[in-house]
């Protein structure tokens, strides 16, 4: 009998056991260095946990010395449960000396520590069981802050469930989406209040360069800023600048503020702009921060700005050749098309529904900006207006457009210059669709005429699109998988495919990954060359670094059914993205 060596299968081990004293045993006999390759994700894993445990216990520590430092100060009370009123001097001056911070920290901690036992206390049972960490753990702390506790806990459940799976970045956008909709009076109020707090600042650095910024601006003016700027950056870029597109967008924000922007020569075929849509770092309309919210970061818009890298060998041609949805030939900021896309479900704009809308740059507005914006863009003949319609498990099944016919309602005024809303995206349910009223043309509930006729066409065109994808699944159900009936015989996907699977998709499959699904490559899981379809359970929305590491030799990914993809890692381990679901 051979003897295996503790720290040789204590990797495997680890990440089997729950969180707590009998973790950490095993991870003291695991030594990184002897780890076979694939404990060693396991084990770094497992220490993320071990970390969330020791916080939740050093949190609820924190707790008791502020409820008992409040019972002994005549300036502070507790409840029935020991919860205080407030943080002591005295209880901050404790945890400030055995933790060494200083007095601002201590009292920031000791208001989480008191906030998670007695306010969240579902959220301190999550951190020490390492379901999440402590990141996240203050995230939901910081933004249902506030909310009543009632609101709050309601926020949590909500959010709790998917906590630790997302990234930090979706859990701020599902996070603010959960506080819009369970109280949207106080989120319009608090966002009035935050905008009369706008301000603009100058900080010079140690380079001898400086920050000019703006805080609490107006979200849709700064996102149409926002796109503006990139738009004026993408047209000196295609009048032959070669230099990356945030230095470029730098020198337009300066030069617009300043008002020494040069003419820009226009491109053939294209009013004002290049005549290539959707670079790398176009904006998209997805939910989930790449368009979902995220202040920064590499998946978002506005964080890169260099050229696609060169195309990487395996699955012919080359990766970026998606068609943009539509053919749409517009350059936002340039076309009459509009600066900025919104995502909305049909309800909110129908006035039905407090469930909030997304605009690109800013991610998630409350249900009072989205109507004020869906009004804006049903007045502008260039707008487009697509519908997503979801299943009962929030995932898109089918996308169509509603045709637009020129009203009278619209005036010469609106028709000239550029429109503020380039796309519009309804979103709407199977259930929505049953339970609809026959027209939406009441002035009761939409007060717009203009607005009404489009979401009365709306109606018309989503109930069609959903009986189609009820046949589709009917006919997918008889072949006892794909029927590939939306299929191409073509190596490109044609725009009833490429919709449909950037709808379903929204962000890039590779799980951490935000970057919209309209910014992606749409890739053949099975590559097309060996015999891999063109058809929506066989395409998915990969960003260009996640398209190069799936085609890596030591990489494998698949999908099955439609829409869930499993990557396989060279260690043998495997990750799931199912598709992200449609909140309404």
């Amino acid at each position: 009998m051979r003897t295996i060596p503790p720290e040789l299968i204590a990797g495997r081990i680890a990440e089997t056991l729950p969180t707590g004293p009998g973790l950490a045993a095993w991870l003291g006999q695991a030594s990184a260095a002897d780890l076979e390759d694939g404990a060693l994700a396991g084990i770094a894993a497992s220490f993320h946990r071990m970390a969330a445990w020791a916080a939740a216990g050093e949190l609820a520590a924190i707790a008791q010395i502020a409820s008992r430092s409040a019972k002994t100060d005549r300036r502070a009370s507790t409840d029935h449960s020991g919860r205080p009123d407030r943080v002591t001097s005295d209880a901050a001056g404790q945890v400030g000396l055995v933790l060494a911070i200083s007095r601002d920290t201590a009292v920031n901690w000791t208001d989480l520590a008191v906030t998670l036992t007695w306010r969240l206390p579902l959220t301190l049972q999550a951190l020490g069981t390492g379901q999440i960490d402590l990141t996240r753990a203050r995230m939901i702390a910081r933004m249902t802050g506030p909310l009543s506790d009632a609101a709050a806990r309601e926020v949590e459940a909500a959010v709790l469930g998917r906590a630790g799976w997302l990234t930090p970045g979706q859990l701020h956008a599902a996070l603010r989406r959960a506080v819009i909709k369970v109280d949207p009076d106080g989120a319009e109020r608090r966002r009035e209040e935050a905008e009369r707090d706008a301000t603009v600042a100058l900080y010079p650095d140690e380079k001898g360069t400086a920050t000019l910024a703006g805080y609490s601006l107006p979200c849709v003016q700064a996102a149409a800023a926002m796109a503006r700027i990139t738009a004026v950056a993408r047209a000196m870029k295609a009048a032959g600048s070669d230099n990356k597109m945030d230095w470029l967008r730098a020198q337009a924000f300066l030069r617009l503020i300043l008002g020494t922007l040069p003419p820009i020569p226009e491109q053939p075929g294209e009013p004002g702009g290049p005549s290539q849509p959707g670079g790398p770092d176009e904006p998209g309309g997805s939910p989930d921060p790449g368009g979902s919210g995220e202040p920064s970061g590499s998946g978002e818009p506005g964080g890169q700005g260099e050229p696609p890298s060169p195309p990487a060998p395996g699955d012919s041609p080359a990766p970026g050749d998606r068609p943009r949805q539509g053919g749409d030939p517009s350059v936002e900021g340039f076309s009459p098309a509009g600066l900025l896309n919104l995502t909305v479900p049909l309800a909110t704009l129908a006035g039905t529904s407090a469930a909030p809308g997304q605009l690109t740059w800013v991610g998630l507005i409350t249900a009072s900006q989205t109507r004020r914006l869906g009004v804006l863009a049903a007045h502008h003949p260039a707008t487009q207006w697509r519908i997503v319609i979801v299943n009962r498990s929030g995932h898109a099944i089918a996308v169509t457009h509603v045709p637009r016919s020129r009203s009278p309602g619209v005036s010469c005024a609106d028709k000239a210059g550029i429109g503020l809303i380039r796309r519009v995206t309804l979103v709407t349910s199977i259930r929505q669709l049953a339970n609809a009223p026959p027209s939406l043309d009441s002035p009761t509930q939409i007060q717009d005429p203009v607005l009404a006729k489009i979401l009365a066409k709306a109606l018309v065109v989503a109930n069609r699109a959903a009986d189609e994808a009820a046949d589709r699944e009917a006919n997918d159900e008889r072949a006892g998988g794909c029927a590939h009936q939306l299929g191409s015989p073509a190596y490109r996907p044609p725009p009833r495919i490429a919709e449909l699977v950037t709808a379903r998709d929204q962000t890039c499959r590779f799980p951490p990954c935000r970057r919209p699904a309209d910014m992606c490559d749409l890739d053949h899981t099975q590559p097309y060359d060996q015999g891999g379809p063109t058809c929506t359970c066989n395409i998915g929305g990969e960003c260009r670094s996640h398209h190069q590491l799936k085609q890596h030799p030591r990489w494998s990914l698949s999908q099955s059914p439609a829409g869930e993809f499993r990557w396989t890692t060279p260690t043998g381990r495997t990750y799931i993205s199912r598709p992200d679901p449609y909140t309404l």
